[in-house]
């Protein structure tokens, strides 16, 4: 009697225990009782054999094609947990409810992976799909099969050397899946899941882009993508439901794997790095990578994505030797220099004209301005941030100025309009003040227009329009604040922004979460919907999908949602923001102490200054110094769609 082998598909006398041919052995592949029969055929051409591989949400068996007389992959779409099998029977069995939603969903897209791969039957570096159809009540892929290993088992094989190859053949394979990549992305198409298992070394000498069940068209930057990912592989932008993803994406993935051979050590988590960046460069554990590879990879995996080569022919050109590349940490330097113009160096460059820098220490030491005074100045003692902000800030002013000292006094914030009305009643002013919090009609303060004077207001965002508000009140801003929705991308798919109306983000069950500084705020603005109250802390514990605050609370959220928040901002005329971080002269009586008051007032303003309070210490808040708010959106890219033009914005003193 003769049998068929079910791994090279020749006929066999059934006398041998193994196949003559290939030397199979009956019943040594391990197979589920749920897998197809061995012998079924799908309509009526594919004899399906023994099983390659399983996971997830499928099945993938070497079958017969029995028109063409080849070997082939056969996938099956076989969702875990949401479809079953009887034993020896071929229909899947479906499940109900949410299941049955969620296997529909799947169906859809695993047809998809089946179109969008079918476009490249004949590129040498992506898997072959030869059909797709739909039996079983489930859906089949037929591709090439491949006669080799993934990427990720070969590597393993190099276990005495750490699962790292050389060089030469990390860039080789590195070269083909970028040239696989070249022919997706001219489509607007990503791959979005480019790892060392889906990267497949044939034995025939060619290298295979295969799986293609996370891709997506990118032709839309801001879309509702789910989450499909490999962690060290898979970038930040990957880890939210709405985001900008795109070529970039694939390249990030693709450095990775890079990565990974050459070093054998698979890379730290994108998500852990945009909090704390503790990646190894691949020179510091392999010192023989030659520095030109070792920041093309560096580059490539760059956390913020405009950091990244935006093609792929870019990084390809890098890896070819054919054009330079330049160090992330020097494209980041040299951005912050051309935006800040000088800053943290300001003191030592003497400028001409106006319209450049709103202070200038240097050329006011050598002018000799200041008389030597010692000034008191009283701030609200609630946060850290601000004590060091404030230490380096005197620290940097008081070393220019011989005979000049700032006395810093910290106050509790319950008791500081009290201890001032008592120093106003004993004629013990200080010279300058934190004034947040008091209501400075009740006090005798200096005027701000000396100040408002000596700086240039063009170099300011704010100041200008504020400017009779700010002589008023007599409160000069350091920082504004934005009022906003923050949004949590793992709990809410909206793409839209700005947000004019309630609606627009959440349906009546959705959990929004006000701030307690924005509840005014909010209750004018959206007070007519109706939404699920939450609190803050549910919201930064990750289970409501919406907190609105304003823009004080950014850090907060960044470190509580790290790679799972979008900021949208408002669609109104006018936006109700609040100044903040503001400050007034006091009379002291002494036309000294005053003088050394308004310089260092003028002086907190500075780029300097205001990149030591929101940038470096990160106290809470927007900087009104146009070229530290610009160093500002650079680090934090959130804020790229969030900043408005000044003329929409409506302030209050807070």
């Amino acid at each position: 009697m003769m049998i068929k082998c079910y791994n090279c598909f020749k006929d066999y006398d059934d006398a041998n225990a193994e196949c003559p041919y290939c030397g199979h052995i009956p019943g040594s592949v391990k197979r589920e009782v749920n897998h197809l029969p061995l012998g079924s055929i799908l309509i009526d051409r594919y004899l399906i054999g023994e099983v390659c591989g399983f996971g997830g949400f499928g099945v993938t068996y070497k079958a017969w094609d029995m028109q063409l007389e080849a070997i082939v992959a056969v996938k099956e779409y076989f969702p875990n947990g949401a479809v079953n099998r009887v034993p020896g029977t071929e229909d899947v069995v479906l499940f109900s409810g949410n299941r049955l939603k969620e296997f529909h969903f799947g169906l859809v897209r695993f047809i998809e992976e089946a179109k969008i791969t079918a476009k490249y039957v004949s590129h040498k570096n992506i898997v072959n799909v030869y059909n797709y159809f739909e039996t079983n009540k489930t859906a089949y892929i037929v591709m090439e099969y491949l006669d080799g290993i993934t990427l990720e088992n070969y590597l393993q094989q190099f276990e005495d050397d750490g699962e790292r190859i050389d060089i030469d053949t990390a860039v080789d394979i590195t070269l083909n899946v970028c040239n696989a990549l070249k022919a997706i992305h001219a489509d607007n198409v990503i791959h979005r899941d480019v790892s060392p298992d889906n990267i497949f070394i044939c034995f025939n000498g060619t290298y295979k882009l295969y799986d293609f069940g996370a891709s997506r068209f990118s032709q839309n930057e801001d879309q509702h993508l789910t989450i499909i990912l490999k962690p060290g592989y898979a970038p930040p932008e990957q880890y939210e439901k709405v985001n900008t993803q795109g070529p970039w994406t694939d390249i990030y993935a693709l450095g990775a794997t890079l990565y990974k051979m050459l070093t054998g050590v698979k890379p730290v988590e994108s998500m852990n790095r945009k909090i704390v960046d503790e990646l190894q460069e691949p020179k510091e554990l392999v010192p023989d990578i030659p520095q030109y590879l070792n920041d093309a990879v560096m580059k490539a995996m760059a956390v913020e994505q405009h950091l990244r080569f935006q093609k792929v022919e870019e990084f390809e050109a890098v890896l070819k030797k054919e054009r330079p590349v330049e160090a992330v940490k020097t494209t980041i330097k040299r951005k912050k220099r051309r935006r800040i113009s000088g800053i943290c160096a300001a003191a030592a460059i003497v400028l001409t004209g106006s319209g450049i820098l709103a202070y200038n220490l240097l050329q006011q030491k050598e002018e000799n301005t200041l008389p030597a005074a010692s000034i008191d100045v009283w701030y609200i003692a609630d946060s850290d941030e601000l004590t060091g902000a404030l230490e380096d800030i005197k620290d940097e002013f008081c070393s220019s100025y011989e005979g000049v000292s700032v006395n810093y006094i910290a106050i509790e914030p319950d008791e500081y309009d009290e201890r001032l009305s008592e120093a106003a009643q004993a004629g013990n002013m200080p010279a300058l003040l934190q004034s947040d919090l008091i209501d400075t009609a009740k006090y005798s303060f200096l005027s701000l227009e000396p100040v408002m004077e000596e700086i240039d207001l063009d170099n300011y965002y704010i100041l200008g329009d504020q400017q009779a508000q700010i002589l008023a009140d007599n409160k000069l801003p350091l920082g504004f604040n934005i009022p906003l929705f923050y949004m949590n991308t793992t709990l809410s798919g909206y793409s839209g922004d700005p947000v004019s109306e309630l609606k627009e983000i959440a349906s009546d069950d959705s959990m929004i979460a006000v701030a307690p500084q924005t509840e005014t705020v909010f209750q004018k603005l959206f007070g007519g919907y109706t939404y699920q109250s939450a609190t803050c802390e549910q919201f930064l514990a990750g289970e409501a999908a919406f907190l609105f605050s304003d823009t004080a609370q950014f850090y907060d959220v960044q470190e509580a949602l790290p790679a799972r928040f979008k900021m949208v901002k408002l669609g109104i005329d006018e936006v109700p923001c609040t100044l903040c971080n503001c400050w007034s002269l006091g009379d002291c009586g002494d036309e000294k102490k005053e003088k050394v008051a308004r310089r260092f007032l003028a002086y907190m303003l500075s780029d300097n200054s205001q990149d030591y309070l929101f940038i470096r210490y990160k106290e809470p808040g927007l900087p009104v110094n146009r070229n530290a708010l610009g160093v500002y959106e650079d680090v934090y890219l959130e804020f790229e769609s969030v900043i408005s033009p000044s003329e929409q914005y409506v302030f209050e003193q807070k």
